[in-house]
């Protein structure tokens, strides 16, 4: 049997996992409501907004703008996002039942009305069980992706045989993916490490050196490390992927759309100034409100950059709040 995926989301990061599972031999079914960038897949087989030199395998490819027939398609479904307009965009299918479906989530953020993790908000608002919910994680520019550099992903799901099934749509010579079943750890470092991404942009934007940056970063892997362990006991091992690895390369790459927020931040932008500047959305943003607001997260460097972004405290100020916080 033919392997189908249905796919909701079409910027960087789902026409990156669009390409992997087509290329692979999947057949994806993807919900795609611009017009605009329906039509440029439809007659060039390019996204005419986001990784635009990306040529996608359309053979294997349906495009639909009905989000009910997308999800009708398959029992694979992959949500890819950006957190604030998941509710919006998935308002079509409020009635209808995704009973039997695989959920699996390449979102990285929280929810923005209820401020639930994503698999929170899929099991109150569909009613989808641990054992059909699966999440992405891991360091994973989409711009590397598609280019079939090496990356390491990480798939976390409660269910190892749910797990299995997912991945040979992604898995390749150049991606290496590997099982968790810490679905929540891994969730949760998605959020922190974009929140901890706009204070190493702001520490760039404002001229401070790679040895700061190297502290500040080992300092948020530690802050990270004591949130989980108290939120979520358990036996993880935050050196690995899903956790240090996407924190490094979310704080480092000048890929990171946290970090060009905070870069823009640390040059002297305000907040409204730099998020006008942006193209695509910061998930940082609203994690860090909804963080430290929803889910009482109250440690020194969350609580300082979610100042930043919330209650109009200055990069400047917020910098040398951080030289004082790190050790």
């Amino acid at each position: 049997m033919e392997k189908t995926l249905s796919v909701v989301g079409h910027g960087s990061w789902a026409t990156a996992l669009v390409k992997l599972a087509s290329e692979n031999g999947t057949n994806v079914v993807w919900y795609v409501p611009n017009d605009g960038v329906r039509q440029s897949l439809q007659t060039t087989g390019k996204n005419s907004k986001y990784l635009t030199d990306t040529e996608l395998p359309m053979e294997r490819i349906v495009l639909t703008d009905s989000l009910p027939h997308a999800v009708g398609a398959s029992t694979h479904l992959l949500f890819v996002v950006p957190s604030a307009y998941l509710r919006s965009t998935l308002s079509p299918l409020l009635g209808v039942s995704l009973d039997g479906k695989v959920v699996i989530s390449a979102i990285k953020g929280l929810e923005v009305q209820s401020g639930r993790l994503i698999s929170g908000f899929f099991s109150q608002v569909f009613g989808v069980p641990s054992a059909r919910y699966a999440v992405i994680g891991g360091p994973s520019h989409a711009e590397e992706v598609v280019k079939r550099y090496p990356a390491y992903l990480t798939l976390a799901a409660a269910d190892v045989t749910v797990a299995s099934d997912i991945f040979g749509h992604f898995a390749n010579d150049a991606i290496r993916i590997e099982y968790t079943g810490d679905v929540a750890g891994v969730e949760y470092a998605g959020v922190l490490k974009n929140i901890y991404a706009i204070g190493a942009g702001m520490a760039v934007g404002a001229g401070y050196p790679d040895n700061f940056l190297s502290v500040y970063v080992a300092c948020c892997l530690n802050e990270m490390k004591e949130y989980l362990a108290r939120t979520l006991p358990g036996n993880r091992d935050v050196t690995t992927s899903a956790y240090a690895g996407d924190l490094l390369v979310t704080a480092y790459s000048a890929h990171s759309r946290n970090r060009t927020l905070g870069r823009l931040l640390g040059s002297g932008k305000t907040v409204a100034e730099a998020l006008a500047e942006m193209k695509m959305v910061a998930e940082g943003f609203n994690a860090a409100k909804l963080i430290v607001e929803k889910h009482h997260c109250h440690k020194p460097i969350v609580k300082i950059i979610y100042e930043t972004l919330h209650h109009d405290v200055s990069a400047g100020n917020a910098l040398l709040r951080l030289r004082s916080a790190l050790s």
